[in-house]
């Protein structure tokens, strides 16, 4: 469902219906999972922790860089 933002008129807000919720819950959510567990099956932990860390510091320093 789309509606005008009752702030700013040039916006959409979009609203998830339940028919809509019910195949991203069902459906769509369970086979993201299943490719993030696909993926990372070769990894270890060490490298998913510093590939979060590294991950964690590329944000950091994207908002940074966006608050100047």
């Amino acid at each position: 469902m789309v509606a005008a933002d009752g702030h700013d008129h040039r916006s959409r807000v979009m609203h998830m219906t339940d028919s809509g919720r019910h195949v991203w819950q069902a459906l769509a959510l369970p086979k993201i999972h299943r490719c993030y567990e696909q993926n990372l099956d070769d990894f270890s932990l060490n490298d998913v922790t510093h590939s979060l860390r590294y991950l964690l510091k590329a944000l950091e320093t994207m908002q940074h860089l966006d608050a100047q």
